[in-house]
């Protein structure tokens, strides 16, 4: 891997070519193992579900991309109104690791700022083809599987039977988790709310924003 070089943020995007986004999704899509060029679709969304992955747009700070722990793709602005689409690979307490086009970019998180107005798109992968809202009242193997990930979650050992029903035990253990990940507490569990969930829940097989041993930002 190339080693990532310290940069003027500003400088290098009044000199840069503009990145675009084609580059920056598949830069984005080759973080998951997934080859953008050779999926079908017309859109970088359409693509990623014929890989089994999802689209998750969001606006908000370094702080909810954080608790997200996955790539995004940003948007860039520079002084003379060109924009460049790259992708955020690793996150540490002040600094930022950027791809622009292939080429790997540490720069400070404060130094980004005046560029970037807070859009990002990042990708996450559903537990289900189909899942549903989850909310209370619900019934079936989905709510069991609701269960196991916040008992992954939460730390707590598996429950030996789990009931299969979303009651309002259930619903009140979604809303401490969600005012813990700064979501909408409403105590149902939609798109937000399963990703924060897989990013607390270890997997390597999923990029995530820190402590990875290959996209690293050096003091």
């Amino acid at each position: 891997m190339t080693p990532a070089k310290r940069v003027d943020l500003n400088a290098w995007l009044n000199e840069a070519a503009a990145a675009g986004t084609e580059q920056a999704f598949a830069t984005l899509f080759g973080l998951w193992g997934v080859d953008y060029s050779r999926l079908g679709g017309a859109t970088a969304c359409e693509r990623a579900a014929s890989a089994g992955l999802a689209c998750l747009y969001e606006r908000g700070s370094w702080a909810k991309l954080d608790r997200y722990n996955r790539p995004a793709v940003l948007e860039l602005i520079g002084l003379d109104g060109q924009r460049h689409h790259v992708v955020v690979t690793a996150l540490a307490d002040t600094d930022v690791l950027l791809d622009m086009g292939g080429t790997p970019l540490e720069a400070s998180r404060a130094d980004v700022d005046p560029y970037w107005f807070g859009d990002f798109i990042l990708l996450w992968k559903p537990p289900g083809a189909n899942l549903p809202t989850l909310a209370l009242g619900s019934r079936g193997g989905d709510v069991l599987w609701l269960r196991e990930q916040l008992d992954r979650a939460e730390g707590r050992a598996p429950q030996p039977a789990p009931e299969p029903l979303f009651d309002e035990a259930l619903r009140q253990r979604v809303q401490r988790f969600q005012r813990e990940r700064g979501l909408t507490v409403d105590g149902m569990v939609g798109r937000q709310t399963l990703a924060h969930l897989q990013a607390v829940v270890s997997d390597p097989s999923i990029p995530s924003l820190r402590g990875a041993p290959d996209r690293v930002i050096h003091p």
